[in-house]
């Protein structure tokens, strides 16, 4: 027995438990649960994948918690961001360097919200479904805090079709 406020994740299995959830059906049964969702897309690994979710279906979690669910099906849909995360500024004004941080990407009504982590070169790569994207970041020694995403930016809203790859780099502005 769970106690008063959790209960296990729903699993969004159509027509009465007969066959896979779909991402709708997943996050209409989570929503009706009385989770809050975010979905996020999967990397494009060639073919399709079930509808996973973070916490698993079937585990505990307190009602109201949000629930990740990643869409691993959209292979042919994807559509990737790249770039690198860059400081400007310091000891030769203007000049950019590129530094290790977390990109987070998040389309106009924040139903899409993914962050990937920049490596020490300050590369990142992200695949998400077509759209208009914001493209924020933070980075260790910037100054900004882990999940204050005002400090770094792309600087204006990035547009990626099905299929194509845009690549568009954040800047991180040294006062």
């Amino acid at each position: 027995m769970l106690p008063s406020g959790w209960l296990a994740v729903p699993s969004g299995e159509p027509y009465g438990g007969a066959g896979t959830p779909t991402v709708t059906s997943e996050i209409t049964a989570l929503r009706a649960a009385g989770f809050h969702v975010v979905r996020k897309h999967g990397a494009p690994v060639g073919q399709w994948q079930p509808v996973t979710t973070d916490p698993e279906i079937g585990t505990p979690a307190r009602r109201g918690s949000t629930v990740v669910v990643y869409d691993h099906g959209a292979v042919a849909s994807s559509a990737t961001l790249t770039g690198q995360l860059q400081w400007v500024g310091g000891p030769a004004p203007g000049t950019s360097v590129a530094h290790p941080g977390i990109v987070h990407v998040v389309n106009a009504d924040d139903s899409v919200d993914q962050t990937v982590g920049a490596g020490d070169d300050g590369r990142w790569e992200i695949y998400l479904p077509p759209g208009a994207y914001r493209v924020l970041a933070t980075s260790p020694g910037y100054g900004s805090r882990a999940g204050d995403f005002d400090a770094c930016s792309a600087g204006r809203t990035v547009t990626v079709g099905a299929g194509e790859t845009v690549t568009v780099d954040v800047f991180c502005q040294m006062m």
